[in-house]
């Protein structure tokens, strides 16, 4: 992957449990941070359920190695939201990191 490719901006978050004084949990989605990334699609398809179209799609974004990404579970790439199935360090060598991601709109 060319650095040069990375022209989309990123914004890895994960997920923060709160509590409240009533004994009770919330979960918030904290920045970890904002990155350079590129981001294409790996396949997608629709579906037709209780009068509804719901259209979902894998993706792939590949980013700059760093260590803190690796917690990321969540993924806002221009203003769409992406949820993080899985995390590879590219050839273990520290370089880039590769995530399969879902997007998932109804």
């Amino acid at each position: 992957m060319k650095i040069s490719a990375m022209r989309q901006r990123a914004i890895c978050k994960e997920p923060v449990i709160t509590e409240d004084t009533m004994g009770g949990r919330a979960e918030k989605w904290q920045d970890i941070a904002v990155v350079w990334a590129h981001l294409a699609p790996i396949k997608g398809h629709s579906i037709s359920a209780a009068k509804q179209k719901r259209i979902s799609g894998n993706f792939k974004l590949t980013v700059r190695y760093r260590a803190d990404l690796l917690l990321a579970r969540l993924i806002t790439v221009g203003g769409r939201n992406f949820r993080v199935v899985s995390v590879t360090d590219l050839e273990e060598k520290h370089d880039f990191i590769i995530f399969k991601l879902e997007e998932s709109t109804l």
